[in-house]
């Protein structure tokens, strides 16, 4: 867990965000339980940059799904935990002032679309998501997984409520807006159907150190189909047009898994937002990191030994002002 910390602690807004809680907030709390305490308490207490953070007292504090509560040194999938943290925090600060806190980093929105090939008839559901999961396997980078994402397939012969006939329709996942910071979790983990056993997919997957975003967006995506404006609200706001600048991302920080399914462990990469050098931050030690390492240390293949990227954040290169609450 102390990776996933680590990053976020890298991010200024967030960062500023957290420590800047009220204390009056946690006021009749147990503080030993109050995951977002324990976050504002180890964000203010590392004095040096030399050193990791001190994440005990955090880490206690985290229930595990199955009981018990997380221990600093518990191997968990990345992206499980990456889970369980969030919600706890956004249980938390539910409906509160602060009810906001991730959305403002990285809080972003899907629309789930189903369009209509033979009438004017579609429907819209858009949904907040704080992560989004890329298949590796036969995609050699996010590009292609991106594309693969919002592609979407065509369903035959779909009785229209409105028209009370059969139509084709497009069923598709895009994403309709974008938060500050993006996070990818990295799907490495397989299920073989072979073996009824989890395992270890290490191939080669490229994390371009820019992003643009825009083909896989619903204003994009909706042109191109020309979709049609109807009285549906929804349907109005995915034609809102939306600056370039918004859909262009700059990758800042990977996390990195090293071993096998069984044994192994996590460490981050990230650059500092500040003055913009990079680090790579293990267990016991943080050391300056070269960048141009990317490839070799965070891309995975055969000359990786078992060492890949689970996690890739991408930051905003003109990031949006914070919403306010």
């Amino acid at each position: 867990m102390l990776p996933v910390i680590e990053q976020l602690y890298q991010l200024p807004s967030f960062r500023k965000e957290v420590v800047s809680i009220d204390d009056d907030f946690f006021a009749g709390k147990n503080l030993e339980d109050s995951v977002l305490y324990q976050l504002k308490a180890t964000f203010k207490s590392r004095e040096s940059f030399d050193k990791p953070l001190n994440i005990k007292a955090l880490a206690n504090s985290i229930k595990k799904p199955e009981g018990g509560r997380m221990g600093e040194n518990e191997l968990i999938d990345v992206q499980e935990f990456i889970n369980i943290f969030f919600d706890a925090l956004e249980s938390e600060v539910k409906g509160s002032k602060y009810q906001s806190l991730l959305e403002n980093s990285f809080g972003g929105f899907l629309s789930y679309e189903l369009i209509s090939k033979g009438c004017s008839h579609s429907n819209y559901r858009s949904e907040l998501f704080y992560t989004l999961g890329l298949t590796i396997r036969n995609f050699k980078n996010v590009n292609e997984s991106l594309a693969n994402f919002v592609e979407g397939e065509i369903i035959e012969e779909f009785l229209c409520d409105d028209c009370k006939e059969k139509k084709d329709y497009l069923k598709r996942t895009v994403i309709k807006n974008s938060s500050n910071h993006l996070i990818f979790t990295l799907k490495r983990v397989e299920f073989d159907l072979d073996t009824f056993t989890n395992t270890l997919n290490g191939e080669y997957f490229e994390l371009p150190l820019t992003l643009n975003i825009q083909s896989y967006t619903q204003q994009h995506l909706s042109k191109n189909l020309g979709q049609k404006k109807d009285n549906d609200e929804e349907s109005k706001e995915q034609y809102n047009s939306k600056p370039s600048s918004e859909f262009e991302y700059k990758l800042a920080g990977v996390i990195v898994y090293q071993g096998t399914m069984k044994y192994g462990k996590y460490y981050s990469v990230a650059q500092n937002r500040e003055d913009g050098t990079w680090h790579k931050f293990d267990q016991k030690e943080i050391s300056k990191f070269d960048p141009n390492d990317l490839p070799a240390e965070t891309f995975g293949g055969k000359q990786s030994q078992n060492t890949c990227a689970y996690v890739a954040i991408y930051d905003r290169i003109a990031p949006e002002d914070q919403k306010d609450d």
